[in-house]
Parts: structure tokens; C-alpha cells; sequence
């Protein structure tokens, strides 16, 4: 009888099932590996124009990078990282003066 006063129980999430608890508990969000080659590559091109600006062969390469990915977000249904590497193409058109739009 005494063991019962001292046995802890989650709570339960009510929609779920699932146990729940503090938001800070919580698994974090999973990330797609797209979303984590999206930062590679971006990190890349922003190195490459900093470290070897006049060096056009890194950039090219990073843009290609970033291109594939926009293309394979596309085909992955993944419409919102897509959406995001389209606009930070455009953003950055002035700068590799490859168009506003990923082609």
C-alpha cells in the first residue's frame, strides 16, 4: 500500500497519448538532412565570397550546391525550404549576378 504513494507517473498528453511534460523536456524538432545541407552549402558560399573573393570557382561551386538542393527540397515535396533558398537566391542576385530565379 505504501509503495503505491511513491511510485511517479508521467503525465500523459491528452490528444496523443504520449507522455508530456515541460516544453524545455521536449525532444527537439526533427531536421531534414536537406535543411542541414541547405546550411552547408550556404555556409560555404558565404565563406568562399569572405575568404576568396576573387577566387570564382568556390562561389560557382557553393551556387551549384545551393541549386541542387533547392531542386532536391522541390522534388522532396519540402515547399517551405525551398521557398527559403529561392528567396535568399534572390536576395543575393545583385551579388553572383545569376538571375533571380534558380534555373
Amino acid at each position: 500500500m505504501t509503495d503505491d504513494l511513491f511510485e511517479l507517473e508521467a503525465p500523459v498528453d491528452e490528444q496523443g497519448g504520449a507522455e508530456a511534460g515541460p516544453a524545455h523536456m521536449q525532444p527537439p524538432t526533427p531536421v531534414s538532412q536537406l535543411t542541414k545541407h541547405w546550411g552547408a552549402a550556404r555556409a560555404e558560399y558565404d565563406q568562399a565570397r569572405v575568404l576568396w573573393a576573387d577566387l570564382d570557382v568556390s562561389e560557382l561551386l557553393a551556387l551549384g550546391a545551393i541549386r541542387a538542393v533547392y531542386w532536391l527540397a522541390m522534388g522532396s515535396s519540402e515547399v517551405a525550404l525551398a521557398r527559403e533558398i529561392a528567396e535568399w537566391w534572390a536576395d543575393c542576385a545583385p551579388i553572383h549576378g545569376l538571375g533571380d530565379t534558380i534555373r
